[in-house]
Parts: structure tokens; sequence; C-alpha cells
């Protein structure tokens, strides 16, 4: 059975490595709030420190700003919306 997809807004594990000296990596997969899974990643001088780096990182990924719709928007209001905007360029007559 495979795995189930990281909730949106959400990280897997991080894992860190060491690049040279004074110098490590942490990186993890990310879900964006479209629904992609992107490889996130931050470098700092210790493991510790950038794990923290990366999850600044990841917090202050920017949510989409549209407030007209977002996940919370009912069918019904889509429908009216999508009427409108065909309506408009005269796609179909009112």
């Amino acid at each position: 059975m495979a795995r189930p997809p990281l909730p949106i807004g959400t990280y897997g594990a991080i894992r860190t490595e060491q690049l040279g000296p004074n110098r490590f990596r942490a990186r993890t997969r990310f879900r964006d709030y479209d629904g992609k899974t992107r490889d996130v990643e931050a470098t700092d001088v210790s493991g510790p420190a950038a794990t923290r780096a990366l999850k600044v990182k990841l917090r202050d990924r920017t949510i989409p700003d549209d407030d007209e719709i977002n996940r919370d928007t009912r069918v019904t209001t889509l429908s009216e919306k999508w009427v409108e905007e065909i309506t408009d360029e005269e796609r179909i007559a009112p």
C-alpha cells in the first residue's frame, strides 16, 4: 500500500549533512499550498543551526493570496463567479 501524501502546508523528515568545515545543509520535502511537494533546504554553520534555519524558511513560505477563492470557498460561489466570468467575456448570453 502506498504512503499517504503529506497534508498541505506540512513537511516530512528533516535530513542534515555536512558540506564542508563549518557548513551544514538541512533538507526536507514540503507540500506547498498549491498541492505540489517540493524540496526545501537551508545551510548554516552547524547541523542544529541549519535545521533551525530550515524551519524558519518553512514557516515563512507564502500562502497564495487569492482573496476571492480559497479552500473554504463553496461550490455555489465558484459557479456564480464562473458564470459571471463567461458572461463578461460574452461566451454565453446573459
